[in-house]
């Protein structure tokens, strides 16, 4: 026990004197008035700014070098596409319709099976595969493959008088199944697009 007490004892001898040296070796203002040393700052601050500004002459970038000289930049061609040609350039991408989100896989099947009944009577120009998975934790009911948003639109609110909680969500689409351009829904029409309409996923 009288170790462990000689040891902490030593211990705050060694921090005390650590610290009155360290009181000591502080540089005193050579102000009188007890404030900052005005001159030696504005010294070192003009000394930063030419150090500053040489660093950035060191390091400019070529982004600055095409501003000074105002060239145009390129944008690239991705920033300037239409939505409806991106959906085009990518044949897979594109538009359903949720019909519902579901934990219980039967009410899941039972919903795409009367969907198919449903859309054989009322709209028999497009018949809409169904599609049922799961995506954690709920199982869930899309139609259709649409690669134009227009369409997608006007499928969704024919499907919304059966099913008034239908609404169109972005999803990977099968191309074999994109209705054709001569198939036409009554409401694709419309440039106005509700809320109840789109929603995301």
């Amino acid at each position: 026990m009288k170790t462990f007490s000689g040891y902490l004892y030593l211990t705050i001898a060694i921090a005390f004197m650590v610290l009155l040296t360290s009181c000591s070796t502080m540089r005193p203002s050579g102000n009188d008035s007890g404030g900052p040393d005005l001159e030696d700052e504005e010294v070192s601050t003009e000394e930063d700014m030419e150090a500053l500004e040489r660093l950035l002459t060191q390091h400019r970038s070529s982004l600055a070098d095409i501003n000074e000289t105002n060239e145009e930049l390129e944008i690239p061609p991705i920033f300037t596409q239409n939505p409806e040609d991106s959906a085009i350039s990518n044949p897979y991408q594109g538009f359903r319709v949720q019909l519902i989100s579901t934990r219980n896989v039967e009410t899941a099947d039972s919903v795409a099976t009367e969907f198919e009944d449903w859309v054989q009577e009322e709209v028999p120009q497009y018949q809409a595969p169904t599609y049922v998975f799961f995506k954690q934790p709920y199982y869930r009911v899309h139609v259709g493959d649409f690669q134009s948003r227009s369409k997608a639109i006007g499928f969704t609110r024919l499907v919304k008088k059966g099913y008034p909680e239908a609404w169109m969500v972005p999803d990977r689409i099968d191309p074999a199944n994109v209705p054709a351009d001569s198939v036409s829904f009554a409401a694709e029409d419309s440039s106005e697009t509700s809320i109840n309409d789109y929603q995301l996923n």
